[in-house]
């Protein structure tokens, strides 16, 4: 009977634990992975900084990142833009790391 007791209990407990779960996706604020979000655009950095509350970083899904290139062939650094570019993959690295080591 204790046997037959503990399988109901982890039962409910994976069930509480699965709808806590849902509650929390269902506040995601990410990015749809069907969009694209442009490096290039301003609102970068405000993008970064927002946090979502289910992944705790933003997942901006597909980042397109554009480089210029000058009258002489060679790229056109811009700092800030991939010094935030640079940040958000590290960021989202650390965020897929965390995902493996929770399965």
């Amino acid at each position: 009977m204790s046997g037959n007791l503990n399988r109901r209990l982890a039962k409910i407990e994976q069930t509480l634990a699965e709808m806590a779960q849902q509650k929390i996706i269902t506040n995601c604020n990410c990015r749809d992975p069907k969009k694209r979000f442009s490096a290039v655009d301003d609102g970068l950095e405000a993008e970064l900084n927002l946090k979502c509350p289910a992944h705790t970083e933003r997942r901006l899904a597909n980042l397109l990142t554009g480089v210029v290139i000058g009258r002489d062939g060679r790229r056109i650094p811009n700092p800030r833009r991939d010094a935030l570019v640079e940040e958000y993959e590290r960021r989202y690295a650390r965020q897929l790391e965390q995902m493996d080591e929770n399965d």
